[in-house]
């Protein structure tokens, strides 16, 4: 089994957004002296959103947890000139992507 730990973790807001607060989260692991580093499983890019308090927009979130559940999976499949994060985590205030390069 490979065993990550962190090593270094930095976060930056992303100044683009609108509708919500949004942060982009890029670790460095260490993956120590047993593992080869190929654990592909925890990814080193993570976008988290969370609502802004001034907008009470939180219903937002639930559409886009739809979105990444059920019609991001079919995008995907699809050649677009662009791409689609995939959904690591959502609650009804924080949506977790994985962050894409």
């Amino acid at each position: 089994a490979c065993f990550k730990r962190v090593q270094h973790l930095s976060i930056e807001r992303v100044q683009q957004a609108v509708l919500s607060q949004v942060f982009r989260l890029s670790a460095t692991y260490d993956y120590g002296d047993d593992s080869d580093g190929n654990d592909d499983n925890i990814p080193n890019q993570w976008i988290v959103k969370l609502p802004r308090k001034d907008l009470h927009l939180e219903w937002t979130f639930r559409s886009e947890k739809i979105f990444y559940e059920v019609f991001a999976p079919l995008l995907r499949e699809m050649e677009l000139p662009f791409a689609i994060p995939r959904l690591l985590f959502a609650a009804e205030k924080c949506l977790i992507l994985e962050g894409i390069e």
